[in-house]
């Protein structure tokens, strides 16, 4: 009899991915629905747009209990999340046995961190981020980051371009002597952030076949993005990712190679910014000083940092320590009770917590460990220049902004694929 039960589950196995497979395709289109869904709705919450449209909608529900026009608001932001349902049984179905445990470890765990931190703080992005990097299972690199790509640089172009027409209100900034101007965005550097994270993706993308071409474009980027809209982290990453262009480029031209042990010591560099930057900041915001010799003020990298220590220390001497953030913290980004969070890793940090904070750091290093096994150095390079933008912007887990976060589970091993591909070709 125990003979005859494993045929019999395997052919109910087989059954199930047979009928699976009759539907995969239009499953693939719902995770790229869904997908599509949350990038266009978090991207356009980061323009002004948005901001009016709320403003507009309170003008003509001002006679309407606001409870219930959040309620309802929520509700309606809430409804995008069950088009993951079907993403996620493709997941299931496409998962290898052992690691279906594993899966569904993490969804219990994506579970959870809805219902906590929406009853805690009524957020959803620790959630939307773990959900979509779930949904990405198995799912081609390429494909994910040539989608959020697309999407980015065509919003990007079109809020531009709405901006200038009459009646939408100019938000400039004033630095130094420059005009500094948000082109639809709520503020110049968001705008910037979004163009800094595309050509990271971009850079990504390309890997061994950038060339003068991408290198051009980093730099008119940069040139553009330094005159008119910020001058602050997204130049200097962009900087960042302008000469390991160049550089990367200059050794594939010329064939060169790193030595064994040099590749070794990159990677093993390469493996831990999220590990070294997050514990630096954490630190260096507990051990912060307002007296003016405090050595923050006499080394001049930390004086740029200065303002988003004193925050940070501000807002988590206030507060009480907790493992899972802070109950009930409001940001505020005007007068004297400032209290918004420009740092990833302290926005983490005191949102939702410790633990929150480590989890994120482990999957971006894991991520880095796997592009170390593919021998995908520029790639980790890229990875290294998003962990430097942390620790000064906010937008390390929101995937409208960066796309790479979706990678921790896709397909990575893709040069590895192409050459097994290849080589039973040749034996056919």
């Amino acid at each position: 009899m125990r003979g005859d039960r494993k045929p019999v589950a395997e052919e109910k196995k087989e059954s199930i991915k047979e009928q699976f497979l009759k539907y995969e395709k239009s499953i693939e289109r719902i995770y790229w629905i869904f997908l599509g869904v949350i990038l266009v709705t978090e991207f356009f919450a980061s323009t002004q747009f948005a901001q009016m449209m709320g403003t507009k909608f309170a003008e003509m529900t001002k006679d309407v209990d606001p409870q219930l026009l959040v309620l309802i608001s929520q509700s309606i932001m809430n409804l995008r999340f069950l088009i993951a349902i079907p993403a996620f049984y493709a997941v299931f179905i496409y998962a290898e046995d052992l690691k279906k445990g594993f899966l569904l470890l993490l969804l219990v765990l994506i579970g959870w961190f809805y219902a906590f931190y929406w009853r805690k703080i009524s957020d959803t992005v620790v959630f939307e981020a773990l959900l979509v990097m779930v949904a990405s299972y198995k799912k081609d690199f390429r494909k994910i980051l040539r989608f959020g790509v697309i999407i980015a640089s065509i919003m990007t172009v079109a809020v531009v371009l709405i901006s200038f027409v009459d009646g939408v209100p100019e938000i400039t900034v004033q630095e130094n002597q420059a005009i500094l101007h948000a082109f639809g965005f709520k503020k110049p550097t968001v705008l910037a952030c979004h163009i800094m994270f595309i050509l990271l993706t971009i850079l990504y993308l390309r890997d061994e076949k950038i060339g003068w071409k991408e290198i051009l474009g980093v730099f008119v980027s940069l040139v553009l993005v330094f005159l008119l809209i910020d001058r602050g982290t997204a130049v200097f990453c962009m900087c960042l990712a302008l000469v390991g262009a160049v550089v990367y480029s200059l050794f594939k031209k010329k064939g060169q190679k790193l030595s064994e042990g040099l590749a070794k010591v990159w990677g093993g560099i390469m493996l831990i910014p999220f590990i070294v930057l997050s514990t630096a900041f954490m630190l260096l915001v507990r051990s912060y000083s307002l007296e003016p010799t405090a050595f923050y003020n006499r080394i001049p990298f930390l004086a740029l940092l200065n303002h988003r220590l004193e925050v940070t220390h501000r807002v988590t001497y206030i507060f009480p320590f907790s493992y899972f953030g802070i109950n009930d913290f409001v940001q505020l980004d005007k007068g004297s009770n400032y209290t918004y969070l420009d740092s990833s890793y302290a926005r983490i940090y005191v949102m939702y917590g410790v633990v929150a904070l480590v989890l994120f750091v482990l999957i971006f290093t894991g991520l880095q460990c796997r592009l170390l096994k593919a021998k995908q150095m520029f790639r980790m390079y890229i990875v290294m220049v998003i962990a430097v933008s942390a620790v000064t912007e906010h937008y390390l887990i929101e995937p409208a902004f960066n796309t790479i976060l979706l990678l921790p589970l896709a397909t990575l091993m893709i040069r590895e694929k192409d050459q097994k591909d290849s080589v039973s070709k040749e034996s056919e």
